[in-house]
């Protein structure tokens, strides 16, 4: 691919993400398709297909862009698929995104996040603890990764870290619902007055 038409690509793309961003859906589907008859690896203009036809009310239509994740590279863009697979409904297929993209890019706080989510919307914590414990490690101020670690270490009875990691929360945000109601509960144990 030459360098004028990858750059015209991710040219057509951002101005595809500025349409969206105003509400002009078919110019989002004009911009992102002519970005793939330019360039048809760029995931980011793939995920603005599948945003029209979700902004369009078409999830079945939805459904069928999104198995073009399965045939793009895994790039820094290429995450977003777990997301927009979650959107669908598609939780097996999301977790599948989110391994693949983990494993070239172990670190991503969005892939770290959002796999963990899932397997706690599953029940499965010990694996959503070990995740969270790693976005932790490489996304220290993870706000919500943070809290939703909290809330495991809480579940476990592991007040002391629940403690310290509610106490983290509020630093950042002072006004974390979730992590005040979790500090109060944590330190009602702590006292025994639960």
């Amino acid at each position: 691919m030459a360098p004028s038409q990858v750059s015209l690509a991710d040219t057509l793309c951002e101005k595809a993400q500025v349409m969206l961003k105003d509400g002009n859906v078919d110019g989002v589907e004009s911009l992102a398709g002519e970005a793939i008859a330019r360039d048809p690896s760029r995931n980011v203009a793939h995920q603005l297909m599948m945003r029209v036809a979700l902004l369009r009310g078409e999830k079945e239509q939805a459904k069928v862009l999104l198995t073009r994740w399965q045939d793009l590279p895994v790039d820094d863009a290429f995450v977003e698929w777990g997301a927009l697979a979650e959107e669908v409904g598609c939780v097996d297929e999301a977790l599948a995104i989110y391994k693949a993209h983990l494993a070239q890019h172990p670190c991503d706080a969005q892939a770290l996040f959002g796999q963990a989510q899932l397997h706690m919307d599953r029940n499965e914590q010990g694996q959503a603890q070990a995740l969270l414990q790693t976005l932790m490690q490489h996304h220290q101020g993870h706000v919500e990764g943070m809290y939703e670690l909290a809330r495991l270490y809480e579940e476990d009875g592991m007040m002391g870290l629940a403690k310290e990691l509610y106490e983290r929360v509020l630093v950042i945000e002072p006004d974390h619902a979730g992590a005040l109601s979790g500090q109060n509960m944590v330190a009602a144990q702590l006292d025994g007055t639960f």
